[in-house]
């Protein structure tokens, strides 16, 4: 099952967020402006499976992410490899996939990159594990965790998607 065909299964769903009910609230596709655009800022090839995910929508609201759109996505030189941010956390971190044989995960995995310290990890080696991921623990926390909510008091015996990373950033 590709990303969008999950998406679809899932789209129409109402799950009881932390504070709130939280959808999936996705945009159009992207335009054909839109593409021509970020194919010229970009110095490399994206990889499938976010064409494939902005031929399905140009961003939206996926039960509480903030997935970004074509127009506002950063192309980024982490650690000598090529990336793009596909999910901002909203306060300067995003989520990014890997586009670069040459980083030290595969291509089309998606990492964490913490602005801060400059820090990445990995969160699933696949995007459609990322929407796998982000659906369950919305459904079983009501919420995605940032790595650094399990910094928080009450959060540190909690489990999550991005526990994992938040351990090896801290490293």
């Amino acid at each position: 099952m590709t990303s969008t065909e999950f998406i679809d299964s899932v789209r129409d769903e109402v799950l009881e967020g932390v504070d709130d009910e939280t959808t999936c609230d996705l945009d159009d596709p992207a335009t054909d402006a839109a593409w021509e655009r970020l194919i010229e800022r970009l110095s490399f090839e994206l990889p499938a499976s976010l064409r494939d995910w902005w031929q399905y929508c140009d961003g939206g609201d996926y039960f509480g992410s903030i997935m970004m759109s074509i127009g506002e996505v950063p192309a980024q030189y982490i650690d000598g490899f090529d990336s793009v941010a596909f999910h901002s956390w909203g306060n300067g971190d995003f989520d990014h996939v890997v586009a670069s044989e040459n980083a030290p995960y595969p291509v089309g995995a998606v990492i964490f990159y913490c602005h801060e310290i400059g820090r990445h990890a990995l969160v699933s080696n696949t995007l459609e594990e990322w929407f796998k991921a982000v659906y369950a623990e919305v459904k079983s926390e009501g919420g995605v965790y940032h790595p650094f909510d399990f910094l928080q008091p009450g959060n540190a015996d909690r489990h999550g998607m991005y526990r994992r990373v938040f351990e090896e950033i801290q490293d």
